[in-house]
């Protein structure tokens, strides 16, 4: 077992949190912020597998010095964990989402006969190590931030005004788990200036879930605006004619004694109702009526069980992240018992796992240093 966190650090970068994973799990971008290397070559990736080798410069050797790191643990954006066994270390990073971006928390442990060995040395050698994280930090944040963001939302979240309050806490929650620039929200992606259909159509296209929060009256306002401009009705008719987006109706009510089935053939009797009427544009809603009918939405009840209802909503958008990622180390095996790292060490990857975080730092783009992570 290794021992606790002798050398840490942390910064925080300016660009959203899942933008940061991707760039910091991504081994042909090592080169970019780890110093003193000379070469890093792949050596193999598969379903929960990553390993690669890096040789070391004679900066800090006589000799070119070459490791074997592997990928022994990933929380989907929040936990990276590589373990060297030659050279006896455990390199953890940790990733939090803020209102400013990421916060990245990095720490280096001692493995094994390597803990005993250097126990002695680490108030000689915690300047050279601290030194070290806080300049591949430095670095990290000087390269994520000077990359053009990608700026593609994964989540579109489609809502009423009028049911503000429930549906900003539905946002918030959201937006507290995967960061900015992850969940496109009118108001809050849309800046002034800017053509909104035109930006609204971008980001419907470029999603890959839509939540459409359906509140106690949604569907007689729907009813309501039939023959007028209905901008949620039109988000959800866009959404619905592209086949590779996954819709996830979310339903809350004020109501007491709330039925979901009651709840559901109310709204099939008002959209049935409005396909009747001979003078409606009954057409903007039958696509809309089919993916009621035939997708499983998720109920948000009231307080005090709200929390634990928009958890599963947030671990069901971790799922379909991971498993829609076009890189085999996110994707889940068929036998997860078989999920095995090199000579048989298991690799977790657990994407809604929470870790535990040490202190923020100080001040953005400041690397603490000579901080003792507590133990868990």
């Amino acid at each position: 077992m290794p021992t606790d966190s002798v050398f840490t650090g942390s910064i925080i970068v300016n660009r959203p949190i899942m933008e940061v994973f991707d760039y910091a799990r991504d081994p042909n971008k090592i080169y970019e912020w780890h110093p003193f290397h000379s070469k890093l070559e792949e050596v193999e990736r598969g379903e929960n597998i990553l390993s690669f080798e890096i040789t070391y410069s004679r900066l800090i050797s006589p000799l070119t010095p070459t490791f074997r790191v592997d990928l022994t643990e990933m929380v989907l954006g929040r936990r990276l964990v590589y373990r060297c066994l030659k050279g006896g270390v455990v390199f953890t990073i940790d990733f939090e989402p803020s209102s400013r971006g990421t916060v990245i928390y990095s720490s280096m442990s001692l493995w094994s006969w390597q803990a005993v060995l250097l126990e002695f040395t680490v108030p000689l050698s915690r300047p050279f190590f601290n030194d070290w994280i806080a300049q591949s930090l430095a670095n990290f944040k000087r390269n994520a931030e000077g990359k053009d963001s990608k700026n593609d939302a994964f989540v579109f979240y489609s809502y009423r005004r009028e049911a503000m309050y429930t549906g900003g806490r539905i946002y918030d929650a959201l937006l507290q788990e995967f960061g900015e620039g992850f969940v496109f929200r009118d108001i809050d992606s849309i800046s002034g200036g800017s053509q909104w259909q035109m930006r609204i159509e971008e980001a419907l296209k470029k999603c890959k879930i839509v939540i459409a929060h359906i509140d106690d009256d949604w569907e007689g306002v729907i009813k309501d605006k039939i023959n007028e401009v209905d901008v949620l009705r039109e988000e959800l008719n866009t959404t619905l004619l592209y086949k590779d987006k996954i819709f996830i109706p979310v339903f809350t009510s004020h109501q007491q004694n709330f039925v979901m089935g009651n709840r559901l053939a109310k709204i099939h009797e008002t959209l049935n109702d409005i396909s009747s009427d001979v003078n409606s544009e009954a057409a903007k809603i039958n696509h809309i009526k089919e993916a009621l009918k035939n997708t499983q939405g998720l109920l948000l009840r009231r307080d005090p069980d709200f929390r634990q209802d928009c958890q599963k909503l947030l671990e069901t958008v971790w799922a379909i992240r991971r498993e829609t990622s076009a890189d085999p180390t996110l994707r889940p095996r068929s036998r997860p018992d078989a999920a095995e790292g090199r000579a048989g060490r298991p690799m977790r990857v657990d994407p809604s796992r929470r870790v535990t975080r040490p202190p923020r730092p100080r001040s953005p783009g400041d690397a603490s240093s000579a901080r003792r992570r507590p133990s868990p």
